[in-house]
């Protein structure tokens, strides 16, 4: 809010050095003029008008204004805290897939111990083997626990991440449920981008991106799932688009999918805040653009950040 008192001084002291001048030149250097004298009634009266505008009319509402302001900002909070929450059940699903294989493998790791003892031929190499492989399983899931752990943690700072680096974690959370609905995902990244913002926001803006498509096409039942992540540098600009074959995207709900609580699936499958959330994300919180539009195969969300 300083900044606009700053103004309102500006512009007082610009009309107010602009009375003095011209005032100075009717009364010293004599010139007489009407022009310049209906200026010098123009600025006198607009050097008395801003105060009282500032004090009668802004000022009762600046109140109001910052109250408006900070209550906006706090229902933003809240919904991105809506979105994260609505995402657990999700990451708990994801924990759940990528957890499984290894402890179906540890599992036969024991069985094959006992075997072995069973047996008589329980050596120390085949002891040795059966823990170390169990310790690579175990530091695996604890690894995966680490990188749910650190997406829920919210950034305080802004910093310059590797986009690659933060495509490739949310690719990582989401793998077991792509993987387990079958669908495929390629990775286009340059590795040398960066960007200043939020990484775990940014991260979530991906996810979202990522589940948007896998839904769309399991809504549709398209065969032969694929999932483009492109993220690459054009002209003066970092372009990053998620591409899916799901067909697209309605025309008439195309201009609605970011708006907050609004959203084509069942009301136990969606909550309309993803989309929503990714774009304040991206456009308030990095400074960028998120925009979405159909292409020959599906949807793609393409995400613009100015170099």
């Amino acid at each position: 809010m300083k900044s606009k008192y700053f103004l309102f001084i500006g512009i007082f002291l610009i009309i107010s050095i602009t009375e003095l001048i011209i005032m100075f030149s009717i009364q010293y250097i004599e010139i007489e003029s009407i022009f310049l004298e209906a200026l010098y009634d123009v600025a006198m009266l607009t050097s008395i008008s801003i105060p009282l505008i500032y004090f009668m009319i802004y000022r009762p509402y600046e109140e109001q204004l910052n109250k408006y302001i900070e209550e906006n900002k706090l229902q933003q909070e809240h919904i991105l805290e809506q979105s994260r929450l609505s995402q657990m059940g999700e990451m708990i699903g994801n924990i759940a897939h990528q957890w499984r294989q290894p402890l179906n493998t540890l599992s036969l790791i024991v069985q094959k111990i006992g075997v072995y003892h069973n047996r008589g031929i329980l050596d120390d190499e085949k002891l040795k083997t059966s823990v170390d492989k169990s310790m690579l399983l175990i530091d695996t899931m604890s690894s995966t626990i680490d990188d749910f752990r650190n997406f829920f943690k919210p950034n305080k700072e802004k910093e310059t991440f590797s986009i690659s680096n933060a495509v490739e974690k949310a690719f990582l959370i989401t793998l077991p449920i792509l993987k387990n609905n079958n669908i495929k995902c390629n990775l286009d990244v340059d590795e040398s981008l960066t960007v200043y913002g939020y990484k775990n926001e940014f991260i979530q803006v991906i996810i979202n991106l990522l589940n948007n498509a896998k839904d769309a096409m399991l809504e549709n039942s398209i065969k032969d799932s694929t999932i483009v992540v492109l993220a690459k540098k054009i002209d003066n600009s970092i372009v990053i688009r998620v591409n899916d074959n799901a067909g697209g995207i309605n025309s008439d709900v195309l201009e609605k999918i970011f708006d907050p609580y609004f959203t084509t699936k069942e009301h136990d499958k969606g909550t309309g805040i993803g989309l929503y959330m990714s774009k304040v994300i991206i456009e308030d919180h990095m400074s960028g653009v998120l925009r979405a539009y159909n292409n020959e195969s599906g949807a793609v969300f393409e995400i613009i950040f100015d170099l």
